[in-house]
């Protein structure tokens, strides 16, 4: 028996091709506790295997009909083969960055198979620093970054000694959901008039402020082709501290920084490959639309666009004008009803421009997205083991080459960066230049 998708999960299905994966990524690294002996990632993972209580929601996938599989509708397996969406793979010597990252880069590049359940989870072993690695992949027709966050660290423990082995692919956060989950608000007709003709409002007088909210003003770059090939991936982490330091200083926020960050690295990337438009490049920035409500909903996500500046050279008016633009955008779309701002969201992510004919002469809604999704700040443990990095690896728009993934959490500020090879054959080049835009708002703001 199937049923119809959901409208946000069929857009995702329509985007993805053979060479536009629409999955999100998220690579996790593991510290085993002292004493742990050599099988003790085999052995979690094994211990994994045996969580086969498997949620409707990670049950789910395109229906298969006598043309193949549906876009449109959804169907649901009484049984989920665990052994084939938890796998352990052991990397070859002598198992350093450069291995993590080739078996990162195959495993991301691979779309998932529509026919079953969309995600999978690889547990890493064989690094030469003790560590281990959860490499997790669902499509995003199933999850978003922020409710896809929840499951990843709800599995997770405060507890050092806690040996519990969570997954977040189980009934347990269906049941977990529905304990917490209240009534949905709704608005009636006339509150609902009201909202919107207060948000027409607010969206008319936007077009006013270019520079707040760049619509149909991000200049071409090298970034914004037909995306195509082999994509790559690359990683690092920051102190927090170091984050928090400059948003304090600057009376803005962790994610303007972060913003602040990316605009700088990017405008040093083009300036370096002789590329850098005169007119400010437009970033996309999902805005969670979850309340209280909204444990385990998927995709209730908007889209800002974002002024990056990266027309200027000096890094403080760089951070001060992206935080008047997230400001600004973050009130229009919360004050916007829910389903519009997932419409306008539809919109922003859609391919309206391109490479050729007329689409080539229509500029791009945004060059580039960059995506923050905040994390608890204390350490957490899987089976005793430390989560030392949670990079998120997203999947590039339609048109673009280029996305930044970023996760807070336990200190931390980390980058997943996944780039189009053709565009950006090195994408760890970005990030020395990560560390040199946050070296330059240290110096910027004063620290």
């Amino acid at each position: 028996m199937s049923r119809l998708a959901r409208p946000e999960a069929v857009v995702f299905l329509l985007l993805e091709s053979s060479e536009q994966p629409m999955h999100i990524s998220v690579l996790q690294m593991f510290r085993p506790p002292e004493g742990a002996g050599p099988e003790f990632a085999r052995d979690t993972y094994e211990a994994m295997l045996a969580c086969n209580d498997v949620s409707r929601t990670y049950a789910g996938h395109p229906a298969t009909t006598h043309r193949g599989t549906s876009r449109l509708r959804w169907s649901y397996d009484d049984h989920v083969d665990i052994g084939y969406h938890v796998r352990y793979t052991l990397l070859p010597a002598p198992g350093g960055t450069r291995e993590l990252f080739a078996l990162v880069d195959v495993l991301h590049n691979r779309l998932l198979d529509r026919r079953k359940p969309l995600w999978e989870v690889h547990l890493i072993d064989g690094l030469n620093d003790g560590r281990f690695a959860l490499f997790t992949k669902a499509h995003h027709a199933l999850t978003d970054g922020v409710s896809g966050a929840k499951r990843l660290q709800g599995a997770l423990s405060s507890d050092p000694d806690d040996h519990r082995i969570r997954v977040g692919w189980t009934t347990e956060f269906e049941h977990r959901s529905a304990a917490v989950a209240g009534p949905t608000r709704r608005d009636g007709s006339a509150g609902m008039a009201k909202s919107v003709a207060r948000s027409m409002s607010l969206m008319a007088a936007s077009l006013r402020e270019p520079q707040l909210i760049p619509v149909f003003r991000a200049p071409p770059t090298i970034f914004n082709v037909a995306r195509g090939g082999t994509l790559r991936c690359a990683a690092q982490s920051w102190p927090m501290e170091r984050v928090k330091e400059v948003a304090g200083a600057a009376g803005v926020t962790v994610n303007d920084v972060t913003l602040a960050m990316s605009a700088g690295a990017l405008r040093a990337y083009l300036v370096e490959h002789n590329a850098l438009p005169d007119v400010p490049l437009v970033a996309m920035v999902p805005v969670s639309l979850r309340n209280e409500n909204d444990v385990d909903v998927n995709n209730l996500v908007g889209s800002a666009l974002c002024n990056l500046a990266t027309d200027q050279d000096d890094a403080a008016k760089r951070l001060e004008t992206i935080h008047a633009s997230m400001q600004y955008n973050t009130q229009i779309i919360r004050q916007l009803p829910r389903q519009v701002a997932l419409h306008l969201a539809g919109l922003i992510c859609a391919p309206i421009s391109g490479d050729t004919g007329l689409r080539a002469k229509i500029p791009p809604l945004s060059n580039i997205s960059i995506t923050h999704v905040g994390g608890k700040d204390e350490p957490l443990y899987r089976n005793g083991a430390r989560a030392e990095g949670t990079y998120p690896l997203a999947p590039t728009l339609p048109g673009q080459a280029l996305i930044f993934g970023v996760f807070s959490n336990a200190g931390n500020l980390d980058f997943g960066i996944t780039a189009c090879a053709r565009v950006v054959p090195d994408p760890a080049r970005l990030l020395a230049q990560l560390e040199t835009s946050l070296k330059d708002l240290e110096v910027a703001v004063g620290l």
